[in-house]
């Protein structure tokens, strides 16, 4: 994994591929994706500050049962470095 990761890296750092033009302001669409980013943010800052509680568990106690096992590990971590290509080569 690490050696997938540092490739996606070395090649989004790297000017081997074409970059596309930065825009001026964040359009529409892109301001939606701030809207679960931010959400998920408080969530986990509450989760912080109070702590890790029956009634209220953090995020990766939630996905804890889910991500014990190693396939489901490793497609959960492709799926991260996907989206992070994707939001990269904006």
């Amino acid at each position: 994994m690490l050696l997938f990761g540092g490739l996606l890296i070395w090649l989004g750092s790297s000017g081997r591929l074409p970059r596309r033009p930065v825009p001026v302001r964040l359009t529409g669409a892109a301001a939606w994706w701030l809207v679960p980013t931010l959400f998920l943010a408080i969530v986990e800052l509450v989760n912080f500050l109070y702590g890790s509680t029956y009634p209220h568990p953090t995020l990766s106690v939630l996905l804890d049962p889910v991500l014990a096992r190693y396939p489901a590990r490793a497609a959960a971590y492709f799926a991260w470095l996907t989206g992070f290509w994707g939001l990269a080569r904006r």
